[in-house]
This record gives C-alpha cells, sequence and structure tokens, in this order.
C-alpha cells in the first residue's frame, strides 16, 4: 500500500475571516500573527488609565484593597493584581 507524500502542504485564507484564519490543503487551521490594538486593555474592561491612576493613588493612601472594589465594581483580586503590577504596569 503506498503512503500518499503530504510534505507539501498549501495555506489559504479562510472565507470572511482574511488575514485572521487560515486553512491548508491537509485541513488544518491556523491563526495569523497580528496585532490587536483597543482603547483599553480589552474591549469590555470595567477600567481605563484614569480609573487605574485614581486606584494606584488610593492604594497609596491606604485605602484598603476591598474599599477600592467595591467603589469600582471590580473584584479584590483586580485591585490586588493592579497593586502587585501584574496588571496595568506603568
Amino acid at each position: 500500500m503506498d503512503i500518499p507524500n503530504f510534505t507539501f502542504e498549501e495555506w489559504r485564507p479562510v472565507t470572511n475571516y482574511a488575514g485572521i484564519y487560515e486553512v491548508s490543503s491537509l485541513g488544518r487551521v491556523r491563526s495569523i500573527d497580528r496585532a490587536i490594538t483597543t482603547k483599553n486593555d480589552h474591549p469590555s474592561a470595567k477600567l481605563t488609565s484614569e480609573k487605574v491612576r485614581e486606584i494606584k493613588k488610593m492604594l497609596k493612601q491606604g485605602v484598603s484593597q476591598y474599599k477600592i472594589a467595591y467603589d469600582f465594581g471590580v473584584s479584590r483580586g483586580t485591585i490586588q493584581a493592579i497593586h502587585k503590577g501584574k496588571t496595568w504596569k506603568d
């Protein structure tokens, strides 16, 4: 039994997703590397750069992370990540 030679693989854009995804002649799908820019870290983010500056100011003043989280409508974990520099880095 002959085994087909699949050493050549052709990639083409996926209809309606050109520049985002490609599909190969072998049926594999891949995402195209691209830069994605938004006004904030994520389109549905609750915090803006201005709000984060205020949060950092409040943290320096000793305001509790729970109070800040409540005031801004986010979790205490979000405030802690900002405080530790894991998110919203300067």
